[in-house]
């Protein structure tokens, strides 16, 4: 792969994980307001959103740190 066009890869994949976490908040807002829901579900619901965010942040993280090695690697091709 083209080293620009992984940065850019890389680059993207960070942004949509900025983002992600308050889509599946809205979502999850959106859906819980339309009906009313046991506790349950509502439980069910909280920790799914807590877990995609640990793992919104973690993804992000090692994108990061890709990122930082890929843009010092002189090469063109990785």
């Amino acid at each position: 792969m083209k080293r620009e066009a992984l940065i850019d890869a890389l680059e993207e994949a960070i942004r949509s994980e900025e983002t992600a976490t308050q889509t599946y908040l809205r979502h999850m807002q959106a859906v819980a307001s339309r009906q009313p829901m046991e506790s349950d579900v509502l439980r069910t619901f909280r920790e799914t959103v807590e877990h995609l965010t640990r793992e919104n942040k973690r993804h992000k993280t090692i994108c990061e740190g890709l990122l930082a090695r890929v843009s010092e690697d002189t090469r063109d091709d990785i």
